[in-house]
């Protein structure tokens, strides 16, 4: 995660995904998460550098608002969705995502399902929204 108000810290980026690969398991999950995208009048970090980024990465990416919740849950089912996609065993000894996948989940979250269509490893998993469902100015 970096601040989109705060060039250092998108800077910073590739230096934590070394160490993150370096010290933690192999099949760590990651994403490229752009945080405050509600301050758009305070940007340092272009959206397009940065999906130019995660796309060069093969991470998905997405902005984020805690303020207002902008795609905050889209960020944590986005992260479902990859941590499922890498521990499910293969289905019919295909090695590639299924097409489909429908998984319940249980628990405190106010996801209930989640349905994910044959996504690209490096294809942008959602574009950003409010939550009203809007586009986001980011």
């Amino acid at each position: 995660m970096y601040d989109i108000t705060k060039k250092e810290t998108f800077d910073n980026l590739p230096k934590w995904i070394k160490e993150i690969n370096d010290q933690a398991e192999q099949d760590c999950v990651l994403a490229a998460v752009g945080n405050k995208c509600d301050l758009n009048q305070l940007r340092q970090v272009e959206v397009e550098k940065a999906r130019q980024f995660a796309e060069k990465n093969r991470l998905p990416f997405m902005e984020t608002s805690a303020l207002d919740a902008t795609n905050v849950e889209k960020a944590f089912s986005t992260l479902l969705i990859e941590i499922y996609k890498k521990k499910r065993p293969s289905v019919g000894g295909n090695s590639g995502p299924s097409t489909a996948v429908n998984e319940q989940f249980q628990g405190p979250s106010a996801i209930q399902s989640i349905k994910l269509e044959s996504a690209k490893p490096n294809e942008n998993v959602n574009q950003p929204a409010n939550a009203a469902g809007k586009a986001c100015a980011c």
